[in-house]
């Protein structure tokens, strides 16, 4: 929408052309009524005792306020969600991870005794299953994941960068709104621009109608500025949790590298002890060998 408003002061008349109106009906308070209607309406209804040009740009502010209002509503619900949506999915992959550890720990503390015992037919039938068991997980761990979601989402950067291009806009608007507020104020110590013979007696009550009737339209316009801050600080609450999600994230993945970089070591270690197992045996079958042979050759001659 756009609108052009004329102040005439010397017979006191606005004209005004307002752009972009729907012709469609629309509902509004339960009832059907299009833009132009709804305009000439609040005209009709305005009970001020004088017409003051600012009154139009003030019916103005109160239709952007609610397309504004209705948007940032609208965005802010879905943002909320995404966030709590972002900080479930870091908790599920952690606690998941956390679980796959802890069960691969309990099958390590179950090999030891196999080693120190020497059962060594069990300690290789309980590796193999280990690295079978390994292998499976690694390929249906993408069919069983425990978060899936329903459909692909934006990531977190162009959230971050709709929430902040929602807060400027806010913020651009109540600049404009502040402007108002002062045009009035303007009006108000000028005396509407009215010429020297209108400020005669008979005329100050005329004027200080149009004093009253701007000093509520300022009333108005300042309540639309303070509600504006509101959602602004929402905006900027909605970012700050954007900030600190991302951190989160950040060491979510951290916490994921010392896990793998553990499981690596613990891996290492396995091969480590597997190695001394080989030097034992390799140890146990030259034994046999400087034993047997000998004698081999020994009872053949």
């Amino acid at each position: 929408m756009a609108l052009f408003v004329a102040f005439f002061p010397g017979s006191l008349t606005t004209n005004a052309v307002w752009y972009g109106c729907d012709l469609s009906k629309r509902k509004f308070h339960g009832d059907l009524i299009t833009d132009s209607e709804l305009i000439c309406g609040q005209l009709e209804n305005f009970d001020g005792g004088a017409f003051h040009p600012m009154v139009l740009p003030v019916v103005f502010a109160g239709f952007e306020r609610e397309k504004h209002i209705g948007m940032a509503r609208k965005c802010l619900t879905q943002f909320v969600q995404r966030i709590h949506d972002l900080a479930h999915q870091g908790l599920r992959s952690m606690n998941g991870n956390e679980g796959y550890m802890r069960s691969e720990s309990d099958k390590l503390e179950d090999c030891a005794p196999l080693m120190k015992g020497g059962c060594l037919a069990s300690y290789f039938r309980l590796v193999s299953s280990l690295i079978h068991s390994r292998a499976a997980k690694l390929v249906s761990q993408p069919k069983t994941n425990s978060y899936q979601p329903q459909e692909e989402q934006e990531p977190a950067v162009l959230l971050w960068q709709n929430i902040s291009f929602l807060r400027i806009g806010l913020q651009n608007w109540q600049a404009q709104l502040r402007k108002m507020i002062d045009h009035v104020d303007q009006l108000h110590d000028t005396f509407f621009g009215l010429p020297v013979a209108a400020r005669v007696p008979n005329s100050q009550t005329r004027l200080h109608i149009l004093q009253e009737v701007g000093g509520r339209l300022k009333t108005r316009l300042q309540d639309l500025v303070d509600e504006y801050d509101e959602y602004i600080r929402q905006c900027t609450h909605i970012m700050d949790g954007l900030t600190l999600e991302t951190q989160l994230e950040l060491n979510i993945i951290g916490r994921k590298d010392a896990r793998i970089n553990q499981e690596i070591s613990r891996v290492n270690l396995e091969v480590a002890q597997m190695t001394r197992l080989d030097g034992s045996l390799m140890k146990s079958i030259a034994m046999l060998c400087m034993v047997f042979l000998p004698s081999t050759f020994v009872s053949i001659s």
